[in-house]
């Protein structure tokens, strides 16, 4: 019976820690992030400059943050967008472009300080808190990593 619980137990951990989101850093200066994975697919593209999304093809530059469960496909890891969601969400890159990422010591990963946001009085406008509500924090800029 022991060893049928620690054998359950075991499968049901690994399946969890294996699809534990990472954050990552982009370490280039640009690179453009793709629709699916793969050289020939297309990059991403922001048709409607809204959210403070510049209208264009999506590039990460040197510094963005992204996070990721790991997902590759052709070459490429899946990544997503923790800031903007609005602009993109989701897309690929090489994985060579990314290194992981520190927690942000001053709001520990939240993107926030607590505080409620003064200039919406903490009901969430894109400008100036991203919709959370809560002033977002200096260190980071609201990714909770840097």
């Amino acid at each position: 019976m022991r060893k049928f619980i620690i054998i359950l137990l075991f499968t049901l951990t690994v399946p969890s820690i294996s699809s534990a989101q990472r954050y990552y850093r982009c370490v280039v200066d640009s690179v453009a992030v793709r629709v699916a994975g793969g050289e020939r697919a297309d990059t991403f593209y922001v048709a409607t400059p809204y959210y403070d999304c510049e209208p264009g093809f999506v590039m990460l530059r040197r510094g963005n943050i992204v996070w990721s469960k790991g997902s590759m496909e052709k070459g490429f890891t899946k990544i997503y967008n923790p800031v903007n969601t609005l602009c993109w969400d989701e897309g690929w890159v090489k994985p060579e472009v990314l290194s992981p990422a520190t927690l942000c010591p001053a709001c520990k990963g939240k993107g926030t300080t607590g505080e409620l946001c003064a200039e919406c009085d903490g009901q969430g406008d894109w400008p100036c808190c991203h919709f959370k509500g809560e002033q977002l924090c200096k260190r980071c800029g609201g990714a909770g990593y840097y």
